[in-house]
C-alpha cells in the first residue's frame, strides 16, 4: 500500500488505469491471460517499467547471502518444497505490490505527455517509462554500495526501499522543478504534480496525527 504515495507524489490521480493492473494479476499469479495482456506486459518489461521490484529482488539477494538458495532448490523433502513454494509466492506479492502502481503511474504519465506535450504514443511511452523508473522504486537503479549495506549489522536487511525513497524523492522534485522552468507554474502537468506532491506530504502527517488522536 505504501506505493500508493508514489502515485500521489507524481500527480497520477487517474486510478481507472488500475483495470490494467488487475488484468496483469492473472499473468503474475496464474501465469495465464489473454494475449493482449501478455503483450502489454512484455512491452512494459522491455521499457523497464515492471518486474524490477526492490523487495522481491533484495529477498533473493538475502537468500544467496544466507546460503539458503541451494537448500530450497534442492527439494526432496517437505520442508524444502514448502520453503520454495512460500518464497515464490512472497516474491510475486512483493513484486506485484510495486508493479500494480507502476502500471497506473505509467498510463497516467503517458496520457499527460500525449495530451499536454503533444508527444506521439511511442515518444510518450519512452518518456513515461524513464520517469517511472526514476520516480518509483526500481531495484536496478540502486547502487552497489547501497546493496552492500544489507550485510552491515547496524543498518539492517531491507535497505533498498529506504534508499529508493531518497532517490525517488530527489527525482520527483527535480522533474517538477524542470517542468516549472520549462513550462511555467500554470502548466496543467505542473499544477497536477504540485497538488499531488502536497497531498502526499500532507497525508503522511495527517495519518500520523489521526492515528495518535484515535489512540488517545
Amino acid at each position: 500500500m505504501s506505493s500508493l504515495f508514489f502515485t500521489l507524489s507524481n500527480g497520477h490521480f487517474n486510478y481507472s488505469h488500475a483495470a490494467k493492473s488487475f488484468k496483469a494479476a492473472q499473468v503474475y499469479f496464474m501465469e495465464r491471460g489473454d494475449q493482449g495482456v501478455k503483450d502489454y506486459m512484455i512491452k512494459l518489461r522491455r521499457l523497464g517499467v515492471i518486474y524490477d521490484s526492490p523487495y522481491a529482488s533484495e529477498m533473493m539477494d538475502l537468500m544467496k547471502d544466507a546460503k539458503l538458495e541451494g537448500f530450497i532448490e534442492s527439494g526432496g523433502n517437505p520442508l524444502a518444497n514448502g520453503a520454495k513454494w512460500a518464497l515464490q509466492w512472497s516474491q510475486k506479492f512483493y513484486s506485484f505490490g510495486d508493479d500494480f502502481y507502476k502500471i497506473i503511474g505509467f498510463e497516467n504519465e503517458k496520457a499527460m505527455l500525449m495530451k499536454h506535450r503533444g508527444l506521439t504514443e511511442a515518444q510518450a511511452e519512452k518518456e513515461a517509462a524513464e520517469r517511472i523508473r526514476n520516480t518509483y522504486p526500481t531495484y536496478s537503479m540502486i547502487g552497489k554500495g547501497i546493496n552492500a549495506l544489507r550485510r552491515f549489522p547496524l543498518v539492517g536487511t531491507f535497505v533498498s526501499f529506504p534508499a529508493e525513497i531518497i532517490r525517488t524523492s530527489y527525482n520527483i522534485t527535480k522533474y517538477l522543478a524542470d517542468d516549472i522552468k520549462a513550462y511555467g507554474i500554470k502548466d496543467p502537468i505542473v499544477q497536477r504534480k504540485l497538488a499531488g506532491y502536497a497531498i502526499a506530504a500532507g497525508l503522511i502527517s495527517g495519518i500520523s496525527m489521526l492515528s495518535a488522536a484515535i489512540a488517545g
